[in-house]
């Protein structure tokens, strides 16, 4: 052991918590500071520790010594160094000393029919998220740091082959059971096996879980698994065993559940309307992590039919607070007398989040839309400058990519790193595609932009559909071209207005069918539909979630996220490839390729985004501040003294 001198060594459990059979396992711990790239400034002078474990193996031939790097930290973080150090005391976002007290009244638009939304078997209720804890939450001012919660700490190799996580040992479900590592591999195996497409596709990349201790859990990852797939294990929910071992998961709960957040169910009106209140002797309120946050007694949340409805209600004092994401709405609805008053205070506030991918989307499982050119031909006809100018107020910014505002989104021509990666699929793709630069087309504005009619007519013409007395119809089977576009509201139905008139122009009927948001939501997961309004939002550090929206496997399971049935070989290969532990710049490679793919696609037709959000809320209603959080955070926010 001389090579130690100078060290503080421990003698150290293996992962599973037992003793190496071939001889000793010894921890060094050592402060070293890690350093940021230029990219990525290193924002606070903090050190991390890393714990450097060395494997001394003894066997009959000799002793042979192998060094395995395992990192031990409360907080993970994807990208350089967390945000807020080891010790911090509160996000910047929040008020640590908000008075606790009162009802935050919210509104939802349509219904409701299940209390688990952990699974796809109808429609959760609004904020259910409240009611369960994670092993590690996310802040609102960062996008690539989990910090403490559940877990008060982890460690993991540098190869990310495992994880372990050492729990709170005062954390407490809401009936006053103690949670423990045997209700983490639980809700793990739950999830995996019954959860959602989504929660079993994020977990796929994960082999199995095992609790050490009652109090420290390993899980152990697949051999391609990266960081991403631990930051999924992370930001597992938890549920309570001695509940749910007794019970179906698959199926719609209409019993209010139990879990071990801040919040807790009070009241369900099926359907109608759901209030939380704040549970009273919360494990976790000193935590850093949940510092100055849910700050109400109760949160009421009542369900509207429509939009309109919701905002008369707003309007009269029965809901508290109200985005608004619609610049004429905004403009013109927000002026009644409470407003003029100052009752009701009116703010536009930055939203820093990336927007996502928000549009028209194409079921391409629909043999109307299964050529590509008939999906640029409709492309052309959507008028963004005209819309944005007379239904907008000229405050929309057109979204020219599924990964806008981020350093995956696709610009110029591919790099020498990205035709690596599509090189192997150039027979699937044309020629023009390695040398055409992404770009929507742009009308004149004018709401009648011949150019962009004569475009579509010849390439509706090259797909075999001809203009004939003022209809358009296949040539060969006579049959009319004609389909209905989906809508969640009479608000979201006088937007598509326009492209429906300009697809009349030339001969296509279109039908808009509005729906509540329940019809219109069980239509979309069923893939019912032919065109309907999406977003795609995504994380700013892709991985495998994106299976979920673009995968072959995705576009025939139900309630997916691959609402367009996107199924091409470069895409099904690259998603693959974000499930692997890649480097940043090799992440954002990989997406850039998978932006551009998608783009040329044509799988729906993009729309706008904006770079604010509108807020109104009753003066009794105060928020923090100070900060940057994405959006204002309904959770930091408390009922006014005064």
């Amino acid at each position: 052991m001389a090579a130690l001198s100078g060290f503080k060594a421990e003698i150290a459990l293996s992962p599973t918590g037992s003793w190496a059979s071939t001889g000793l396992t010894v921890i060094i711990k050592m402060f070293i500071p890690l350093t940021r790239s230029k990219k990525y400034p290193k924002k606070n002078p903090s050190h991390k520790l890393i714990v450097l474990l060395v494997a001394l193996t003894c066997e009959n031939t000799g002793a042979e010594q192998s060094q395995i790097p395992v990192f031990s930290t409360s907080t993970f973080s994807l990208i350089g160094e967390a945000k807020y150090p080891d010790n911090f005391s509160h996000y910047d976002y929040v008020n640590p000393n908000a008075p606790k007290g009162g009802t935050l009244n919210l509104a939802e638009l349509g219904t409701y029919d299940t209390l688990n939304q952990f699974n796809s078997k109808g429609r959760a209720a609004y904020g259910l998220y409240w009611v369960y804890d994670r092993l590690m939450t996310r802040s609102a001012d960062e996008p690539f740091t989990l910090y403490p919660l559940l877990a008060r700490q982890l460690h993991y190799p540098a190869s990310f082959k495992w994880v372990t996580f050492d729990l709170h040992e005062h954390a407490r479900f809401h009936d006053g059971k103690p949670l423990t590592a045997d209700d983490v591999v639980f809700s793990f195996d739950l999830l995996k096996q019954q959860g959602s497409p989504l929660a079993r596709n994020n977990l796929r990349d994960v082999i199995s879980a095992t609790a050490n201790t009652p109090y420290k859990v390993t899980f152990h990852l697949g051999e391609d698994a990266g960081k991403k797939a631990l930051a999924a294990i992370a930001f597992q929910p938890v549920f309570p065993k001695h509940i749910w071992k007794n019970q179906p998961f698959n199926v719609a709960l209409t019993l209010p559940p139990v879990g071990s957040g801040p919040m807790k169910v009070s009241a369900v009106k099926l359907g109608q309307s759901i209030t939380y209140e704040r549970v009273k002797n919360y494990w976790g309120g000193e935590l850093a992590s949940r510092k100055g946050l849910y700050n109400f007694d109760r949160i009421h949340v009542n369900y509207y039919r429509n939009l309109q409805t919701a905002r008369e209600a707003f309007k009269i004092g029965q809901v508290d607070i109200s985005y608004v994401f619609d610049a004429k709405a905004w403009h013109e609805q927000f002026t009644f007398d409470a407003t003029r008053k100052k009752q009701v205070i009116k703010e536009t506030l930055p939203f820093l989040r990336p927007p996502g991918m928000k549009g028209l989307v194409f079921n391409t499982r629909r043999s109307l839309f299964q050529d590509r050119r008939v999906r640029e031909a409709l492309l052309h006809l959507y008028d963004f400058q005209w819309i944005n100018q007379h239904l907008m107020h000229g405050h929309a910014q057109r979204t020219r990519s599924f990964f806008a505002h981020t350093p995956m989104m696709a610009t110029g021509l591919p790099s020498a790193a990205e035709l690596a990666l599509l090189q192997p699929y150039q027979q699937t793709l044309p020629a023009c595609f390695f040398t055409t630069v992404p770009a929507l087309p742009d009308s004149n504005g004018s709401g009648c932009d011949r150019a962009s009619k004569s475009k579509a007519i010849a390439l509706l013409a090259q797909a075999g559909w001809r203009l004939s007395n003022g209809k358009m119809a296949h040539e060969i089977t006579g049959k009319p071209f004609t389909f209905t576009i989906l809508a969640d509201s009479f608000e979201a139905e006088r937007l598509i207005m326009p492209f429906r008139k300009a697809l009349a122009s030339i001969g296509i009927q279109v039908k808009i069918q509005t729906l509540d948001i329940s019809q219109y939501r069980n239509r979309i997961k069923t893939f019912d539909f032919d065109m309907v309004s999406w977003c795609f939002f995504h994380s700013p550090f892709l991985g495998a979630e994106q299976a979920n929206s673009w995968s072959s496997q995705a576009a025939d399971e139900r309630h997916s996220n691959n609402l367009a049935g996107v199924k091409h070989p470069a895409i099904d290969a690259l998603v693959n490839r974000l499930r692997q532990p890649l480097s940043y710049d090799d992440m954002v490679t990989t997406g850039r390729a998978l932006d551009r793919l998608l783009l040329w696609g044509i799988y729906m037709i993009p729309q706008w985004h904006s770079e604010k959000v509108h807020v109104a809320y009753w003066q009794h209603i105060e928020r923090p501040k100070t900060g940057r959080p994405f959006y204002p955070i309904l959770e930091s926010m408390w009922e006014s003294s005064h």
